[in-house]
């Protein structure tokens, strides 16, 4: 048994709620528009979740893949994922937040640009390491969002305040870190361990 419908235009339209139900459900246009007007549109599967965008004759549309962006990227729990080289979009010594990496090699997830480069993230991320007392995450995160307050406050960069100090004319730096400067040193991507992690 089944139920065929032939029309030209056909029009649904439900006050409240449109529930379908079906072993397989097909359904193919020239053009799909799903709007959600007030609240959130969702979109489960008890699996995969699979979402293609073909271009003309049938395959992927190289427009329409997502681009590799070179520069450094760290998870948000500070954990080093990876870095991007030789692409078109981005500086090489770029830093970026990611939730991880995508599917792709060189593809990483929820991406967030850092306004700072690389070599100064990794330089400051030393210094403020070993201003620490130990690997607690609330002291790291103190001292480097005061010394980032601070570095603003003074109009220069985190990495020149921690490296050399708060500028005080021409060449001249008055010591903002307690670090020796014959000690203060990179934290390097290489570092996986958890105080690492906390730090950046």
């Amino acid at each position: 048994m089944a139920i065929i419908k032939n029309a030209k235009n056909i029009n649904i339209q439900v006050n409240n709620n449109y529930t379908s139900l079906s072993k397989v459900s097909h359904e193919e246009s020239q053009q799909v528009i799903i709007e959600a007007t007030k609240q959130n549109l969702q979109l489960s599967s008890q699996k995969k979740t699979l979402l293609q965008g073909f271009g003309k004759g049938g395959t992927i549309d190289d427009e329409e893949t997502v681009d590799k962006v070179n520069g450094y990227y760290y998870n948000y729990n500070g954990a080093y994922e990876g870095r991007v080289a030789g692409e078109k979009k981005g500086n090489e010594n770029d830093v970026y937040a990611c939730n991880g990496k995508g599917t792709e090699k060189g593809i990483f997830l929820d991406i967030n640009k850092l306004d700072i480069s690389h070599d100064d993230f990794c330089w400051s991320a030393g210094i403020i390491k070993l201003e620490s007392g130990a690997n607690d995450y609330n002291e790291l995160n103190c001292i480097a969002n005061t010394a980032s307050n601070r570095a603003k406050h003074k109009k220069t960069t985190l990495r020149i305040l921690l490296e050399k100090g708060e500028p005080a004319g021409t060449n001249k730096y008055i010591p903002y870190s307690t670090v020796p400067k014959q000690n203060k040193k990179k934290l390097e991507d290489s570092d996986k361990t958890s105080y690492a992690n906390n730090t950046r």
